[in-house]
């Protein structure tokens, strides 16, 4: 066994609580750069483990092939503006493409839900590799955070984490092993590594804490892209991205996001389709989805056509309840975030990962990783993401029954009219949270009776 000793560099006050200590981030995503980031920019001594670049891998060199582009990016207005708030305005080489609405198509009906709800459409994971030559290059959103984070002073070890073993030594550290046999010990491990089970599977637990960390529970999503001609672009797919609601019985949700139009040959625009189902989504979920009428009347794809990419990603459907695990020195020795941890079930992943990371670094920052202060962020995790466990499920079952009958769906349209003042703004914000999972679901009573209270309430009463 090869053994390297982290010697911490913190540029941080003597009197930080980090001062001395060393942090381990395993995975690269957003959840795991972005705390990097946040942390390595506050002078803090903090190491990432991943084993892909963050640049589009070199063929000929020899660097590994990535067969998903990660094309389901979708960021809402509230993510870009957090990155944004700390100091990371996204470089046009990572936008695919913005849109103005984001437009709700209701089952057997012609009328659709148009809400002023913009959004940045991006590339996931760290390629792109199916672009058209012609097509100037797309960033990842994630190779792109991963390099920021580099450019704060993080360092980042382009390598395979194979295990985690969390047995303290007499300093309070416990160590990472990586595919190579090299073991690094650290003060704590960050989780930031999805929904990977084998590497959960091979955590090694102190005899004397009975606690385990959970792994999330998770059902396959399906994302395709495909690339559409220039001559059946409508304008409608240009500035709106579209949410079909119900659109096949496995099927309650199916978007549309339009993902960038290039005038270069050949001209047209990439799409990317996610499908969230009722259980695992299968590759006739997709025939079904492009074979809706609905569907046919903003695009026409030949259901024979080949998708530039394809995948059938892990979706949260569960969050886990436990995923801080407390140390014998009055110290937390791993927390898990993202998709490693508690999240948005269903929706607004990235957002989630963001959130999380943001919110932990903050802490790790103000007070170091004490157990006493951990719980702090602890239970903003529980109030915020946790507690969505027994809600969203109500709220999928009471979003079918309105879809499913006529009076309940005209009734929703009704009220959206924008005839009807602040009753039409009530509803449309009552339904954009529940489509973006831009909080949580838990609040969404609270946050309609604030609105009734605030727009009911006149001067000095």
């Amino acid at each position: 066994m090869r053994l390297e000793v982290v010697h911490p560099e913190n540029n941080v006050s003597p009197e930080h609580p980090l001062v001395g200590k060393s942090i381990a981030i395993i995975g690269g995503g957003p959840a795991g750069a972005f705390c990097a980031y946040e942390l390595a920019r506050n002078g803090v001594e903090v190491r990432i483990f991943e084993d892909r670049s963050p640049k589009r891998p070199d063929f000929s060199a020899g660097e590994k092939r990535i067969p998903c582009t990660g094309c389901a990016g979708w960021l809402q207005a509230d993510v870009t503006k957090l990155l944004a708030d700390n100091g990371l305005e996204m470089s046009p080489e990572v936008v695919q493409s913005k849109t103005t609405f984001t437009s709700i198509v209701m089952p057997k009906t012609e009328a659709n839900l148009r809400l002023n709800a913009p959004s940045t459409t991006v590339f996931r994971g760290f390629s792109p590799i199916h672009q058209f030559e012609g097509h100037p290059h797309v960033a990842s959103l994630d190779g792109w955070l991963l390099e920021k984070a580099i450019d704060a002073g993080a360092k980042h070890l382009q390598v395979e984490i194979s295990s985690i073993d969390l047995n303290e030594d007499s300093q309070g550290k416990v160590c990472i092993g990586d595919s190579t046999g090299l073991k690094y010990k650290t003060d704590l491990v960050i989780g930031a590594f999805g929904h990977n089970r084998r590497l959960m599977n091979t955590i090694q637990y102190p005899d004397s804490n009975p606690m385990r960390l959970e792994m999330p529970e998770s059902q396959r999503a399906g994302v395709r892209e495909y690339f559409i001609p220039k001559e059946f672009i409508s304008r409608d797919l240009l500035e709106s991205t579209f949410v079909f609601a119900n659109p096949t019985p496995r099927i309650p949700f199916g978007t549309i996001c339009p993902k960038g139009k290039f005038d270069q040959e050949p001209s047209g625009m990439y799409i990317t389709i996610a499908l969230m189902g009722r259980g695992d989504v299968a590759p006739d979920d997709f025939k079904d989805f492009l074979d809706n009428e609905q569907v046919k009347r903003l695009l026409h794809i030949d259901t024979q056509t080949k998708p530039r990419c394809a995948c059938f990603p892990p979706l949260t459907v569960q969050s886990p309840r436990q995923f801080i695990l407390p140390g014998r020195k009055d110290n937390v020795i791993m927390v898990n975030i993202g998709d490693a941890g508690p999240t948005r079930l269903r929706k607004n992943g990235i957002g989630s990962a963001l959130d999380s990371a943001k919110h932990l670094s903050d802490i790790l920052l103000r007070y170091g990783n004490s157990s006493e202060h951990m719980e702090i962020y602890k239970r903003y995790i529980e109030r915020t993401y946790v507690r969505d466990n027994h809600v969203v499920n109500f709220v999928m079952h009471l979003s079918d029954f309105i879809l499913n009958h006529d009076f309940t769906r005209r009734a929703v349209i009704c009220l959206t009219d924008h005839n009807l003042g602040v009753v039409s703004q009530i509803t449309q914000n009552t339904i954009e949270r529940i489509l973006t999972g831009k909080g949580p679901y838990w609040r969404i009573p609270i946050d309609v009776f604030l609105e009734i209270f605030a727009n009911t309430s006149g001067p000095g009463e």
